[in-house]
């Protein structure tokens, strides 16, 4: 399923289930492993839009996800807290997957999450499933 481009510059992600899934990724100075990011989240998450956050690099950051096949969008704001706004508020989902562009987290196991979230908390946000007590 192709990706929507809204009337605000936001763009929807792709839908898994029935609900959108983006993963938004900010990066800084990540052109040795971005692309091996993007290919771990697509391998993961086939039905997801990678969406990769890039914060004046000046490595070829946003070239190397471009080519792994990334949306980029550009921040010229410097500081991940700026990058984290921007994030959120132009890309438009109902599940959010946020990961570093270092390759630090295991993207093997974000499908599984997404599942999981999905089937216990329909609605609601949050990346932990609901405890007893």
């Amino acid at each position: 399923m192709p990706i929507a481009l809204q009337m605000d510059g936001s763009v929807t992600a792709q839908l898994k289930n029935g609900n959108r899934v983006a993963v938004i990724i900010p990066c800084y100075n990540e052109a040795l492993v971005v692309g091996d990011v993007v290919k771990s989240f697509q391998r993961a998450l086939p039905n997801a839009r990678i969406h990769i956050f890039d914060n004046n690099s000046s490595d070829g950051t946003a070239e190397k996800a471009r080519e792994a096949g990334a949306v980029v969008h550009h921040v010229d704001r410097r500081g991940k807290g700026n990058v984290v706004r921007r994030m959120f508020s132009d890309v438009e989902a109902d599940v959010y997957v946020m990961a570093d562009g270092d390759n630090t987290y295991d993207a093997a196991r974000s499908g599984e999450m997404v599942d999981l979230l999905i089937a216990r908390e329909p609605g609601h946000g949050g990346g932990y499933p609901p405890t007893g007590g």
